[in-house]
């Protein structure tokens, strides 16, 4: 939510303060700064003007502020109903199917082209009826939402805040046959995370990467107790192939009428690189290694995910490599780690080298195929991690 300043929490002594400690940055020649000096007399007088209009500026009506909202609204009382019918009328949304993991029945999901615009007049009714109160900051806050949330896409930022907010808050799910219409939040594996945009002369690409999750699980015949070899799980793979496809045909269809002079930009889906990730480490003494593997698996697999991973915690940086460097740094990160003496990742995945790429990798490759290909490109996507652990810190 966004918070707004009180514009009256700062005193005159506050403002003379920070004006007097401002005045070294545009002079060094005024150097007599006691009370008895004119030019501080003048800019006390300003501090002092400033607090009275910031006083003033505060204790606007909560009248004035509702004019405000109209205006940034652009309708009145008898206006907004029609406004509303226009913005939700057929041409001005795009329908998105979501097929549920469970494997039942399609969800239709109504998504409007000028949500922000709705959701203002929607507020605006709501104030003009009587059944939100008319504060001053919640006015305020209302139409600093509504500018914040671009419509047409000129820049990258732009791109990315239309491709989030598309998908992201409750949306209405329309009757079908017997059932009336509803609401809720499209899930997660169908909903944009964040966006790659790659920018190039002709035309803006929005790669549009979902809050789908990896999971996975041991390979019983493979492991033991002191080496683990984890693989993804690949259940849902089709499906999220599926659902990618649609995702990028409604992205494309929500943003024609966002385009400025023309401009093209498309959606695609990302792309996977393959990585099989082997680990060598030793544990501090006395310590079941389970725990320890345990540990690296769930480190390792945060680490690298698309959402949340990288070093910044917002989804492993498109188009970068992992290097053992990385892995090496990582694992002397995880409680009960003693050393690390080896860190060995496909040679598909250094840099230079080449890997699988392509729409393919999302359904999984094969352990034998995955070292043709073309060179590294989009997002990690872990297929096979082994953690061993070794006693007395060498192999």
């Amino acid at each position: 939510m966004i918070e707004l300043y009180n514009l009256a929490e700062k005193t005159y002594a506050d403002l003379r303060a920070e004006l007097m400690a401002a005045l070294p940055r545009f002079t060094r020649d005024w150097t007599d700064l006691n009370y008895s000096d004119p030019g501080v007399t003048l800019a006390e007088l300003l501090a002092w003007v400033t607090d009275t209009l910031l006083y003033r500026a505060n204790r606007l009506p909560p009248q004035t502020a509702e004019n405000f909202l109209r205006l940034a609204a652009g309708a009145t009382r008898s206006e907004i109903n029609r406004r509303l019918a226009e913005l939700t009328s057929a041409t001005e949304q795009t329908a998105y199917v979501v097929q549920p993991l469970n494997g039942g029945n399609p969800v239709v999901y109504t998504l409007y082209h000028d949500q922000a615009l709705i959701d203002l007049l929607l507020y605006l009714q709501s104030v003009e009826g009587g059944t939100a109160a008319a504060d001053s900051i919640d006015l305020e806050r209302a139409v600093q939402s509504f500018w914040d949330a671009p419509f047409r896409a000129t820049t990258s930022s732009d791109v990315t805040q239309i491709a989030v907010a598309m998908t992201a808050g409750v949306k209405v799910i329309p009757a079908s046959g017997f059932a009336p219409a509803t609401s809720g939040e499209i899930p997660a594996y169908a909903r944009v995370a964040r966006v790659f945009v790659d920018a190039q002369a002709d035309a803006i690409t929005a790669v549009l990467i979902t809050g789908r999750e990896f999971s996975y699980a041991p390979v019983a015949e493979l492991s033991s107790a002191a080496r683990v070899v984890y693989e993804r799980i690949r259940k849902d793979d089709a499906m999220a192939l599926v659902q990618y496809s649609e995702l990028i045909r409604v992205f494309d269809a929500f943003c024609e009428p966002r385009r400025v002079l023309g401009a093209p930009f498309r959606g695609a889906a990302p792309v996977f690189t393959p990585v099989l990730l082997e680990v060598d480490v030793t544990a501090a003494p006395f310590i079941d290694s389970s725990v320890v593997i345990a540990a690296i698996e769930s480190r390792l697999t945060q680490y690298l995910d698309p959402i949340t991973g990288g070093d910044a915690g917002a989804g492993w940086p498109y188009n970068l490599p992992l290097l053992t460097e990385d892995v090496r740094r990582i694992l002397l990160t995880v409680p009960n780690v003693a050393s690390v003496i080896a860190v060995r990742i496909n040679r598909s995945m250094q840099p230079g080298l080449r890997a699988v790429i392509g729409a393919t990798t999302a359904l999984g490759v094969s352990l034998a195929a995955e070292t043709s290909g073309s060179y590294f490109e989009g997002l990690l996507q872990l297929e096979r991690l082994i953690v061993a652990i070794f006693p007395g810190g060498v192999k």
